[in-house]
Protein backbone atom coordinates (compact mmCIF):
# COMPACT_ATOMS: atom_id res chain seq x y z
CA UNK A 1 0.00 0.00 0.00
CA UNK A 2 1.69 3.62 -0.48
CA UNK A 3 1.30 6.08 1.89
CA UNK A 4 -0.91 8.29 -0.01
CA UNK A 5 -3.65 5.19 0.03
CA UNK A 6 -2.64 4.88 4.00
CA UNK A 7 -3.44 8.35 4.66
CA UNK A 8 -6.50 8.45 2.68
CA UNK A 9 -7.79 5.49 4.54
CA UNK A 10 -6.62 6.71 7.57
CA UNK A 11 -8.93 10.14 6.77
CA UNK A 12 -11.87 8.49 6.08
CA UNK A 13 -11.55 5.75 8.84
CA UNK A 14 -10.92 9.12 11.16
CA UNK A 15 -13.82 11.09 9.99
CA UNK A 16 -16.39 8.34 9.38
CA UNK A 17 -15.47 7.83 13.57
CA UNK A 18 -16.00 10.69 14.39
CA UNK A 19 -18.93 11.12 12.46
CA UNK A 20 -20.48 7.75 14.17
CA UNK A 21 -20.84 6.14 11.15
CA UNK A 22 -21.68 2.39 11.46
CA UNK A 23 -22.14 0.86 8.54
CA UNK A 24 -19.69 -1.19 6.39
CA UNK A 25 -16.37 0.51 5.69
CA UNK A 26 -15.99 1.80 2.05
CA UNK A 27 -13.16 0.18 -0.36
CA UNK A 28 -11.27 2.84 -1.38
CA UNK A 29 -9.61 2.92 -4.96
CA UNK A 30 -7.29 5.94 -5.72
CA UNK A 31 -6.73 6.94 -9.40
CA UNK A 32 -5.43 9.30 -11.52
CA UNK A 33 -7.30 11.75 -13.99
CA UNK A 34 -8.10 9.28 -16.82
CA UNK A 35 -8.91 6.17 -14.52
CA UNK A 36 -10.75 8.43 -12.43
CA UNK A 37 -13.20 9.37 -15.62
CA UNK A 38 -13.52 6.30 -16.51
CA UNK A 39 -14.32 4.40 -13.14
CA UNK A 40 -17.02 7.25 -12.95
CA UNK A 41 -18.88 6.23 -16.15
CA UNK A 42 -18.84 2.81 -15.17
CA UNK A 43 -21.28 3.75 -12.53
CA UNK A 44 -23.11 6.84 -14.53
CA UNK A 45 -21.46 9.70 -13.68
CA UNK A 46 -20.53 12.27 -15.08
CA UNK A 47 -17.43 13.46 -13.70
CA UNK A 48 -18.22 17.65 -13.76
CA UNK A 49 -20.70 17.13 -11.39
CA UNK A 50 -18.18 15.66 -9.10
CA UNK A 51 -15.59 18.37 -9.47
CA UNK A 52 -12.95 15.28 -10.62
CA UNK A 53 -11.75 15.35 -6.88
CA UNK A 54 -13.48 12.11 -5.65
CA UNK A 55 -16.69 10.41 -5.36
CA UNK A 56 -18.66 7.58 -3.37
CA UNK A 57 -20.76 5.23 -4.08
CA UNK A 58 -23.11 3.51 -1.29
CA UNK A 59 -26.58 2.07 -0.92
CA UNK A 60 -28.47 -1.02 -0.96
CA UNK A 61 -26.49 -4.15 -0.43
CA UNK A 62 -23.24 -2.81 -2.01
CA UNK A 63 -20.06 -2.12 0.39
CA UNK A 64 -19.66 1.49 -0.56
CA UNK A 65 -16.50 2.66 -2.72
CA UNK A 66 -14.64 5.72 -2.54
CA UNK A 67 -12.60 6.40 -5.31
CA UNK A 68 -10.40 9.56 -4.96
CA UNK A 69 -8.59 11.64 -8.00
CA UNK A 70 -4.82 11.67 -6.71
CA UNK A 71 -3.93 13.81 -9.68
CA UNK A 72 -6.33 16.75 -8.58
CA UNK A 73 -5.44 17.03 -5.31
CA UNK A 74 -2.06 18.81 -4.77
CA UNK A 75 -2.47 19.59 -0.97
CA UNK A 76 -3.08 18.67 2.43
CA UNK A 77 -5.42 20.68 2.78
CA UNK A 78 -7.66 19.87 -0.04
CA UNK A 79 -6.74 16.08 0.45
CA UNK A 80 -8.82 16.59 3.92
CA UNK A 81 -11.46 18.21 2.87
CA UNK A 82 -12.19 15.55 0.07
CA UNK A 83 -11.71 13.01 2.92
CA UNK A 84 -14.35 14.34 4.87
CA UNK A 85 -16.79 15.43 2.11
CA UNK A 86 -16.70 11.95 0.98
CA UNK A 87 -17.27 11.03 4.72
CA UNK A 88 -19.94 12.88 5.09
CA UNK A 89 -22.01 11.21 2.14
CA UNK A 90 -21.84 7.95 4.30
CA UNK A 91 -22.41 9.66 8.03
CA UNK A 92 -25.48 11.46 6.67
CA UNK A 93 -26.67 8.37 4.16
CA UNK A 94 -27.69 11.33 1.27
CA UNK A 95 -25.84 11.46 -2.21
CA UNK A 96 -27.16 15.11 -2.15
CA UNK A 97 -25.61 18.61 -0.89
CA UNK A 98 -27.99 19.56 1.55
CA UNK A 99 -27.79 21.75 3.95
CA UNK A 100 -27.63 19.15 6.34
CA UNK A 101 -24.80 17.67 4.28
CA UNK A 102 -22.71 20.75 4.55
CA UNK A 103 -23.15 21.06 8.39
CA UNK A 104 -21.90 17.31 8.92
CA UNK A 105 -18.56 17.98 6.63
CA UNK A 106 -17.86 21.10 8.62
CA UNK A 107 -18.73 19.44 11.65
CA UNK A 108 -15.90 16.24 10.33
CA UNK A 109 -13.30 18.86 9.89
CA UNK A 110 -13.58 20.69 13.06
CA UNK A 111 -13.31 16.92 14.43
CA UNK A 112 -16.93 17.40 16.00
CA UNK A 113 -19.72 14.88 16.18
CA UNK A 114 -22.40 16.12 13.79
Amino acid sequence: MTTTAALVRELLRHFLRVGGYGGPEPRIYLRADQEFARAARRHGLETAAHRDFAVTLFGGKMRPRTYVNTSRHTTLAELLDTCAHEAAHMVADVHRHTARFNAIQRALLAGKMP
